[in-house]
């Protein structure tokens, strides 16, 4: 009875570790939770239908069956992820050698505590298979922090905690009492003690999982949260852009009227304080570039002005064609906006006595739209394998709408201490050419 319920422990973990094996190095599941659930109970049943037949058989017929069932129903449950042939094969052969080098190492522990030679040989098997599962565990642990195979535990600081678990259950299990035929009784409480072992590895993982999961989602929330902030400010400085071009449109008439009204009555110097009040007021709703994309002209006019305010030189080289911008304008304000943003936040940490500058190239080509910003970084940030946070923020929103529409987003620290960030994005070339707007110019301080 001992044995059968030892059995069925063995079945637990080696599901238990093969899920683990598949979650870790594979990430997402294709087919629904309860198909998932039903195929690794379908295939370790085969497993442990396989061990209970040829029970303390060995021979080489034994071996070559049980290889090729383990590979044939690893491969199964490999198949349930969304991964390339390629990858199946893989990631079967190398679960196939982790299985294989952990029974040696668990002998190998085990020699070294004496128990190999105290155990009896009925009860050694037990003790092996116990320890060489703990050690798939950590072995896979170890494989998946290294090489962060799954994007949902990469960068997670309480990974290698998992190690603390299984490693404790060796120890523990290697120090349990050596069972032998003299007290078979003691094995009663060594059942009970690898028992309670396996199943704090499991509430352990299952805990961990969540935890990732919850502290994941806090996550997402609070950049979907930046994002949502990010936008409503630069569609607020959109909304004021069309506002005011509208109240330019309204009070144009009224000027235009008094203009004619100065003129018909000869008040000329009347009319030039009149013009002066009325270049002041237009100033206030200046556009420093009219593409005849909003989009493209609302921001690049506000860092152009924000910019100047700060003492900084920025010039503009933009020649595209309008019809041809693929990208719709809440898009385009996420690639654009965070460009810029990024650009301006870096050069405003320049001190004001070094050269500070910022460059923006927007053109279009035969095949896409391109936009470059060029800008000098800190000597802190040059310095750096990656972004600071204020230069970086909202990298990771670009790329996403980069990449939606089959663009390129290409960005560092040049030789020279220049960040250069270059996106590429292609066009429907059925369009018609129409609509080419073309302007060079340099703000000074």
């Amino acid at each position: 009875m001992i044995h059968i319920s030892f059995e069925i422990l063995s079945a637990l973990l080696d599901t238990f570790v093969l899920v683990f094996f598949l979650k870790s190095m594979l990430g997402k599941r294709k087919t629904s939770i309860w198909i998932y659930i039903l195929v690794i109970i379908l295939c370790e049943a085969i497993v442990t239908t396989n061990s209970m037949i040829w029970g303390d058989i060995h021979n080489i017929q034994k071996q070559i069956c049980t290889i090729a069932i383990s590979l044939l129903t690893t491969y199964i449950c490999i198949c349930l992820y969304v991964v390339p042939i390629r990858y199946r094969i893989s990631f079967t052969i190398l679960f196939q050698l982790i299985t294989a080098l952990s029974e040696p190492a668990a002998y190998g522990l085990l020699g070294i505590v004496d128990a190999v030679e105290v155990i009896d040989t009925e009860y050694l098997y037990i003790y092996v298979i116990t320890v060489s599962k703990f050690i798939i565990f950590i072995i896979t642990l170890l494989i998946r922090n290294i090489f962060s195979f799954s994007e949902e535990y990469r960068h997670s600081k309480y990974n290698y905690f998992l190690l603390i678990t299984p490693s404790l259950s060796i120890l523990i299990t290697l120090n349990l009492p050596h069972v032998s035929k003299a007290s078979p009784q003691e094995f009663k409480s060594t059942f009970i003690c690898i028992t309670l072992l396996t199943a704090i590895n499991i509430f352990n993982y299952i805990m961990f999982n969540y935890s990732v999961k919850y502290f994941s989602a806090v996550s997402q929330n609070k950049a979907l949260q930046k994002i949502m902030e990010y936008q409503s400010s630069k569609y607020s400085s959109l909304q004021d852009s069309y506002r005011g071009n509208r109240e330019i449109i309204h009070e144009i008439k009224n000027t235009i009227t008094t203009i004619e009204g100065y003129l018909d009555c000869q008040e000329y110097d009347r009319l030039k304080y009149f013009l002066k009040d009325t270049y002041k007021y237009l100033d206030n709703y200046r556009t420093y570039i009219n593409t005849g994309n909003i989009v493209i002209d609302t921001l690049v006019s506000e860092y152009i002005s924000k910019s100047k305010k700060e003492g900084i030189d920025i010039k503009h080289t933009i020649t595209i064609n309008t019809a041809k911008i693929k990208p719709n304008d809440y898009d385009l304000s996420i690639i654009l906006g965070n460009l810029l943003d990024n650009a301006y936040n870096a050069v405003t940490k320049i001190s004001i006595d070094k050269k500070r500058f910022i460059e923006i190239n927007i053109f279009t080509n035969d095949t896409a739209l391109i936009i470059n910003i060029e800008n000098p970084v800190s000597s802190h940030d040059s310095v750096q394998s990656s972004p600071s946070i204020d230069h970086g923020f909202g990298i990771n929103n670009i790329k996403k709408t980069v990449y939606k529409y089959d663009g390129n987003y290409t960005y560092g620290v040049e030789p020279n201490g220049i960040y250069q960030s270059v996106i590429t994005l292609p066009y429907d070339l059925t369009e018609n050419d129409f609509n080419v707007f073309s302007d060079t110019n340099v703000s000074q301080k």
